[in-house]
């Protein structure tokens, strides 16, 4: 038979049939001399199988850790934005209360500038009436007797004069007062306007990142779907190929199992999941085989196993 670098199911298959025949006509020694031929090339395809088997498993893991890692980061993702929505929440409400307070100010502002501007007229009024009283010409003077004593008008005048000013004082003081609060409630509400264009921006980006991650999570499954499939057939084809091996290496002892392997070959029933990930497609034994030849074509790295 072959050499092991020309080890492949079709000369493995061909000498088990070969095999089978000469057990039929009763030439046993001849049917395991011809099962020893090709146990190099069996041990050569079963390392083969249980690399590819091994190399499954690994990314099978892999993927697995990769969702893993994934979900979990979803997760912490998804505690931020809920903790954000809550800041985000919490400031609107505070920006809604700080805009009506600020619209109160400014009414109360408003109010406060009516009151001094009528302080003002009085006090222009007030004034007027204090120069009239104290103009020295002759006609004013008499006007002043006839109206009121003259000392008495002038006292009076002078001390609404004096209030008015003194009220224009006060509403001016807490005119300022109240621009002051006003100045720091707008400063406030800027600020407050920006933390929370911050904080929307933030969640935005969480929530892109979480749909970025969702959609890598969904790559995954479908990756991790192929993986498993092909990590069930490769099994199937290490098993198959592991067992053999034993048979090849105790030939003396269980050269009748050629005839159930060659019967459990030629059984064309599709019970092994098509490599090629699907998940849909079943193919028989043999098929299996003949495909595993295709997929790992003499694999260099492995010759030396």
């Amino acid at each position: 038979m072959g050499s092991v670098q020309q080890a492949s199911f079709a000369t493995v298959w061909l000498a088990l049939k070969q095999s089978a025949g000469l057990l039929k006509d009763q030439q046993r020694e001849a049917a395991e001399a011809n099962i020893q031929s090709i146990t190099d090339q069996i041990q050569f395809l079963s390392a083969c199988a249980e690399s590819k088997e091994k190399e499954s498993q690994v990314l099978q893991q892999r993927i697995a850790a990769d969702v893993a890692g994934i979900i979990q980061r979803e997760g912490e993702i998804r505690d931020s934005a809920l903790a954000l929505q809550k800041n985000i929440d919490a400031l609107t409400v505070e920006i809604s209360k700080d805009q009506a307070d600020m619209a109160a100010l400014h009414e109360h502002v408003n109010a406060l500038m009516e009151q001094i501007d009528r302080a003002q007229i009085e006090l222009q009024h007030h004034q007027a009436k204090l120069r009239e009283l104290n103009d020295d010409s002759a006609g004013s003077i008499i006007r002043s007797i006839f109206c009121l004593g003259l000392d008495r008008a002038v006292m009076g005048i002078a001390a609404l004069v004096e209030d008015d000013a003194g009220r224009i004082r006060s509403l001016s003081e807490e005119l300022s007062r109240f621009n002051e609060a006003m100045r720091h409630d707008h400063e406030g509400l800027r600020n407050a306007g920006q933390l929370l264009d911050q904080l929307s921006a933030k969640k935005a980006s969480s929530l892109a990142l979480l749909d970025e991650l969702q959609h890598r999570e969904a790559e995954l499954h479908e990756q991790q779907g192929i993986s498993r499939q092909k990590l069930a057939y490769f099994t199937d084809v290490a098993l198959f190929y592991g067992r053999l091996l034993i048979m090849a290496q105790q030939v003396g002892r269980r050269i009748e199992d050629v005839l159930d392997v060659v019967q459990q070959l030629d059984n064309e029933r599709p019970t092994i999941i098509d490599f090629d990930g699907t998940g849909a497609d079943l193919i028989s034994l043999r098929r299996s085989l003949e495909k595993f030849d295709e997929l790992v074509v003499q694999a260099p790295e492995l010759e030396a196993a």
